[in-house]
């Protein structure tokens, strides 16, 4: 991890640590939309508000289904990472569809931003803008289409590094005479078995050290039991195996001061580092 990631890392960890979090699973992701064409809130007048609110509704619904591995919500105050849907206007009449994710508040911070022509001039003189009534249907397809699938890779990758997908994770004892923990990690089975074979990046206190130390965690197919310390519920979650530790910028050595110091580690985000789809060869494997 060069310095900057680092520096970054640390500055996301840290806005996560000041908030509030009641949960032990998914880090809300908040929504919100704008309509910054002025033309068009003219021509939509008094229904603006209720189209929004559509839209940010359908689109957290296809956030939901596309990107399974996050919790997205209908903006909250009290959300730490969200995302902001905007229209845009350019120049003379160029319109354009605009996808940010932003962190924090007073002044909220710009993680990434991705933007999609949507309507050039001659399109709106030729075809004018959609109706009121069919306004929510036509931003939510230009919204899908240009941004939440086009720009897959892009957001998803953003996703991977600046949000967790759980906020908590716990050691049990190992084999591995060179490493002697395992982490699992608080993905319930059920939902995120499809994750079992894949890398995760943990965020965690490193008492009495400042700041964070990451540990590279991979996953081979198995579960084992944690209890959520919320709930105080039992579930199976993902048995991961640590096979990298940075910490300042500096590898440290897994066979020796790290064995010694596991104990220490608190593993308080769980990041999705590396998505390893094994289902293909598993559904081939499964057949007579």
């Amino acid at each position: 991890m060069n310095k900057k990631r680092h520096r970054i890392f640390n500055i996301l960890i840290a806005t996560f640590v000041f908030v509030h979090l009641n949960v032990a699973l998914g880090i809300p992701i908040g929504s919100r939309c704008e309509l910054n064409v002025q033309f068009m809130r003219n021509r939509w007048s008094e229904n603006v508000d209720s189209i929004l609110a559509n839209l940010n509704k359908r689109l957290v619904q296809r956030l939901g289904k596309r990107y399974r591995f996050w919790e997205f919500e209908e903006q909250k105050a009290d959300t730490v990472v969200f995302l902001l849907f905007s229209v845009d206007e350019k120049g003379a009449n160029d319109i354009y569809v605009t996808l940010k994710i932003m962190r924090g508040i007073n002044p909220p911070a710009e993680l990434l931003s991705l933007q999609e022509s949507w309507l050039k001039p001659a399109d709106v003189y030729m075809r004018g803008i959609p109706p009121s009534k069919l306004a929510t249907d036509s931003l939510e397809t230009a919204f899908t289409n240009l941004l939440i699938e086009e720009k897959y890779n892009e957001l998803f990758n953003a996703l991977k590094k600046y949000v967790p997908i759980s906020n908590f994770g716990e050691w049990i004892p190992s084999q591995n005479s060179k490493v002697p923990y395992n982490a699992v990690l608080c993905l319930p089975w059920q939902r995120y078995s499809e994750l079992s074979f894949s890398e995760f990046r943990l965020a965690c206190e490193w008492h009495p050290r400042p700041g964070y130390a990451e540990i590279i965690t991979k996953a081979f197919g198995d579960k084992s039991s944690y209890v959520d310390p919320v709930t105080n519920v039992q579930s199976d979650g993902i048995l991961t195996a640590p096979q990298r530790w940075t910490y300042t910028n500096e590898e440290i050595d897994m066979a020796g001061t790290a064995k010694r110091e596991f104990k220490n580690l608190n593993p308080c985000y769980v990041f999705l580092e590396a998505f390893v789809d094994f289902s293909p060869f598993l559904e081939l494997g499964s057949q007579p």
